[in-house]
């Protein structure tokens, strides 16, 4: 069979789906039965897009209407409407230029339709997660290791990139993808940084005094985002004038097994 024998063919067979989603009376279930394809079992009605020619160039589709209700016709499926986007769409022009691309579209009857889209970056997929989630794994995983990691996103309400949440499974396979080292014991101390509770402890303060200092402006620290883990130089901690500001430690009780919660 030549090719246009081919195109042809593949029109009437759009243009016959097209017809048996607007014109059926079972509501399109025709589509699923074996004979509704077939030759013989098929009537064109009087609709423009039952009409076709048996050879040569098919009748252009004149009823609108017809069109997009077989578009957006429950029994319409995506294949279906790829079938319909070969007949009304003649050919695209694709243009690139820097990270977008142009499109021209040229449909049959002759209209044009410019569109631009983004062109995706090397890597980039619809699997991909937002620039923020990457940042975000990206900087805590010099704060804390991967168990601790998924529970931040989860909170931010932050999804993978196929909408699931965070584990420490997927936190890790996240890093191996995008080259992110693993936190390591150690880290803190090799950049001169403590956390809330040894601050605390050098302070001889509360947690929670030391927090409240924090929030006050007090003692210099910074939070990548909320529930991360207070970062604090350790040669803020050490100065002569941040004790003796801070004050003395005092105890929310005389029982020396209280526990003090701290809410970052």
């Amino acid at each position: 069979m030549r090719q246009s024998e081919r195109a042809g063919s593949m029109t009437r067979s759009t243009l016959r789906i097209v017809w048996l989603l607007t014109n059926s009376s079972d509501g399109g279930t025709a589509l699923s039965r074996p004979y509704a394809h077939s030759r013989k079992n098929w009537r064109p009605g009087p609709t423009a897009a039952g009409r076709f020619e048996r050879r040569g160039a098919p009748a252009p589709i004149a009823n609108g209407a017809d069109l997009e209700a077989a578009w957006h016709h429950p029994a319409a499926t995506a294949v279906t409407r790829k079938r319909i986007i070969r007949v009304v769409l003649r050919e695209v022009v694709a243009h690139v230029e820097g990270d977008q691309i142009h499109l021209l579209l040229h449909w049959q009857g002759g209209d044009h339709t410019r569109l631009t889209v983004r062109k995706n970056r090397r890597g980039q997929t619809r699997w991909s997660v937002e620039p923020e989630t990457v940042e975000l794994i990206r900087a805590c995983a010099r704060l804390m290791p991967d168990k601790a990691i998924a529970g931040l996103p989860n909170r931010a309400g932050k999804r993978t990139g196929r909408s699931n949440g965070w584990s420490q499974s997927r936190v890790r396979g996240f890093r191996n993808t995008h080259g992110i080292a693993v936190y390591r014991d150690g880290e803190w101390a090799e950049r001169g940084e403590v956390t809330l509770t040894e601050a605390a402890r050098m302070l001889n303060l509360s947690p929670a005094k030391v927090l409240r200092q924090i929030r006050a402006g007090i003692i210099p620290a910074q939070q990548y985002c909320k529930g991360a883990p207070w970062v604090i130089k350790r040669r803020n901690i050490e100065d002569s004038h941040l004790i003796e500001h801070a004050g003395p430690c005092l105890n929310a009780s005389s029982n020396p097994e209280q526990k003090t919660f701290v809410f970052q």
